[in-house]
């Protein structure tokens, strides 16, 4: 991940997060993000066809996920044309298998947290996949977030050694004010808001207007 954060360009950074692929942890969930690229793809297919396609616009998708699912999310933004803007909630960009372009096509947004504990050790993610932004969109992290701050075990009590500092329900605040806040502008031409910066939301690369 040091070096991923250390990269300039997107050559730099995919030679460093093809040597994290290849890692026994993340090279075992690979056929997991193929099986949910192509669960992803057939939704895709569907909308048009289901029975509320009144109400759904197919021509607007927005991608995003947490940590593996931040990975296909990106994943998507780089293949899919449908695919029109994206978010990642702190997982590492990981390449799609073989030479498939590692590019994103369209604005995207890399939600960090601050640190994480894994095992006896800190994991910093910030910064680590924003040599991707070349097609628009920021990069920020969270302070005092944690991985697992991402997600519903952000509200349970009995998972506070695993989560960060940051105050739970302001967690909870900022994640729904950033996500909705994205979207509304890529997608709906809505003026950008939910990214004011605070104690608890930095910019690591392209700060938004």
């Amino acid at each position: 991940m040091a070096s991923a954060r250390a990269a300039k360009d997107p050559a730099s950074l995919l030679v460093a997060m093809k040597a994290l692929a290849r890692h026994r942890t993340y090279a075992a969930l690979e056929p997991v993000a193929a099986a949910w690229r192509h669960d992803t793809e057939i939704v895709l297919d569907q909308l048009k066809t289901i029975p509320l396609k009144d109400s759904i616009d197919a021509t607007h998708v927005g991608v995003f996920g947490h940590s593996l699912g931040g990975i296909v999310a990106g994943q998507l933004a780089m293949t899919d044309g449908r695919v029109l803007a994206g978010m990642n909630f702190d997982g590492p960009q990981l390449p799609l298998p073989g030479d498939a372009p590692y590019a994103l096509r369209v604005p995207f947004c890399f939600l960090y947290a601050d640190a994480s504990k894994v095992g006896a050790a800190t994991a910093r993610s910030e910064g680590m996949n924003d040599a991707l932004l070349t097609a628009g969109g920021f990069g920020a992290v969270l302070r005092g977030a944690s991985h697992l701050n991402f997600t519903d075990m952000n509200n349970l009590s009995m998972m506070a050694r695993a989560l960060g500092p940051i105050d739970r329900a302001e967690m909870a605040r900022v994640l729904r004010a950033t996500t909705v806040g994205f979207f509304d502008h890529h997608l709906k031409g809505k003026p950008l808001v939910g990214f004011t910066p605070s104690a608890i939301l930095e910019f690591t690369r392209s700060s938004p207007p």
